[in-house]
């Protein structure tokens, strides 16, 4: 157990080369799930953008695999750098993976609307899900991505400078080279980043009374409910986040929607559109937006179960779920692959979602088809130089609905581990 113990760290060291090492080795000592859930998680960020727990790639496939679930999906925000190491982990472990970027993108058909981004009209965070390798240099899926890229740090600088201001005097400035990008990989840092440096950084200069006394202070919160807050790093990052974050920079600072879109499939991937819950205006008529994205050439769309019905206060509950239901079917009805899965990015959520919860327990196959198309794509790209947006593709499958029948069946068909030659033979090609 001890060696399981030190191996599961190294999963997460920032060297890939010790992390395929460990991977590889547990798999040998874990030869086995520990459980066998078939559930699914299409959603999963990791270090190279913010995982609440500091999982690599390989660690999210890990504890996807110990889970039983029947794919894992990597989602990392502004950054493709974990998509080959998502897919060779999978490779290793034996389990269904897959990889995407999500950022957030203007819609200028819906510019005086709010979509899944709150408080910022006109934005939406959007997807592209089913690459297998990084951006080439010199492509213009590089250049998008390089902007989302910029604007991230753009943003994030005047996050900070903005902070700094309010709590410098008495803890010091957060130093965005030092303290920030010290805790990510690849330099590609958040803003639950900075919470992260700005918590260290007033727990270094402070201690018990006098700590406290500063984020009741500067939180405009009573000495008590700090108290209780501070042993809880993550709830105490998220009330510093609710008072001293503003909102974003201005929507039109943002990439445009149609140009990430033909970067996306330029780069090998396809487009997904991200819903939040349904109680924004951009989001109150699914018809009209799904119908606006499928136009523009969408494929399929995304769900993060979890904030749509495991809610306490009842009335918001039974509102999300009816929204839930009415987003799904909305989908299924447009022929969209659906799928779904837990960011990790706040402490408390598990690698999966509880499928088995009776909200969304009848929409699990939906969401497993959904692994599957994405799958097929991957598989088939990687392998044979056939993703979906391929000549081929299109030539054999000229309508979309036969295409995306032909990748989910690919990838319902077709395991981890199948070789070149045995696909190229099962196609006919």
């Amino acid at each position: 157990m001890e060696e399981i113990a030190d191996l599961k760290k190294q999963l997460n060291s920032f060297n890939r080369e010790e992390r395929v090492e460990a991977l590889k080795k547990l798999k040998k000592l874990c030869p086995e799930p520990l459980e066998k859930t078939g559930f699914v998680n299409q959603h999963a960020h990791s270090f190279y953008s913010f995982n609440a727990y500091g999982y690599s790639p390989s660690c999210v496939a890990f504890e996807g695999y110990n889970k039983g679930l029947f794919s894992i999906g990597l989602v990392d925000f502004d950054t493709l750098d974990g998509v080959s190491e998502i897919i060779e982990a999978g490779e290793i472990l034996g389990i269904r993976a897959t990889a995407g970027i999500e950022s957030r993108v203007f819609v200028s058909e819906y510019s005086e609307k709010v979509i899944n981004s709150p408080g910022e009209k006109g934005v939406a965070y959007f997807m592209g899900v089913g690459f297998t390798e990084k951006e080439k240099k010199g492509t213009a899926g590089e250049k998008v991505i390089n902007r989302f890229r910029e604007i991230s740090r753009e943003r994030n600088i005047a996050r900070l400078t903005a902070v700094n201001l309010q709590v410098d005097k008495t803890i010091g400035t957060v130093d965005y080279e030092a303290d920030v990008l010290s805790l990510t990989p690849n330099g590609n840092a958040t803003e639950r980043h900075i919470l992260e440096a700005l918590d260290r950084k007033a727990r270094a200069a402070l201690k018990g009374k006098d700590l406290i006394e500063f984020w009741a202070k500067r939180l405009g919160e009573p000495v008590g409910k700090i108290q209780s807050l501070i042993g809880k790093s993550p709830d105490l990052q998220g009330l510093i986040r609710s008072r001293l974050f503003k909102a974003a920079g201005a929507a039109a600072s943002y990439p445009v929607l149609d140009d990430v879109i033909k970067a996306i499939i330029d780069l090998g991937g396809i487009p997904v559109f991200a819903w939040l819950d349904g109680t924004s205006d951009g989001e109150s008529d699914p018809a009209a937006i799904l119908s606006l994205m499928q136009a523009k050439g969408v494929v399929a769309v995304n769900i993060v179960p979890d904030r749509n019905w495991n809610i306490k206060d009842k009335e918001e509950r039974v509102k999300k779920v009816a929204n839930l239901n009415a987003f799904i079917n909305t989908a299924k009805t447009l022929g969209m692959p659906l799928i779904a899965g837990t960011e990790m990015n706040k402490f408390g959520q598990s690698i999966t979602d509880n499928f088995n919860a009776g909200e969304i327990k009848n929409f699990l196959p939906d969401f497993i088809a959904g692994a599957c198309f994405f799958y097929g794509h991957t598989l088939l790209s990687r392998l044979a130089n056939c993703g979906f947006n391929s000549e081929w593709a299109k030539k054999k499958y000229p309508l979309i609905s036969k295409r995306i029948e032909f990748y989910t069946e690919a990838g319902k068909k077709f395991e981890p581990g199948t070789k070149k030659e045995k696909l190229l033979q099962e196609l006919g090609s």
